[in-house]
């Protein structure tokens, strides 16, 4: 009992410590906005600290459809332009995002004003 409560403990812990070692800013992200720290429409929206192993980034609207898929080889950063797969800029709101590598998997949200 007692190993099955410190391999499950462990478990958590390395999904939470990988879920708060990602980045994802500006959040929100204003691109309309004066102030810079909130965002351009050129800079989009950074995911940092990603598994340098690669991987794919899901974007789902609040209605679960897909929005966008990033996805990268190696290196631990990838931009997102704010688009969707068809090339065009998404409306403001609430978005959910997935983050699959090799050996792990996250999800957040993300607001876009």
């Amino acid at each position: 009992m007692i190993k099955k409560c410190l391999a499950l403990f462990l478990t958590m812990s390395y999904f939470f410590s990988f879920a708060n070692a990602i980045k994802v800013y500006p959040n929100p992200w204003i691109p309309e906005s004066k102030n810079s720290s909130q965002g351009t429409l050129s800079g989009g929206i950074t995911f940092a600290e990603l598994p340098t192993d690669g991987g794919e980034i899901d974007i789902y609207s609040i209605f679960g459809e897909i929005v966008r898929k990033l996805r990268w080889d190696y290196g631990s950063t990838v931009n997102w332009d704010g688009k969707n797969d068809q090339g065009e800029y998404i409306a403001s709101g609430v978005y959910m995002w997935t983050i699959k590598g090799s050996n792990s998997k996250n999800t957040k949200i993300v607001v876009i004003r």
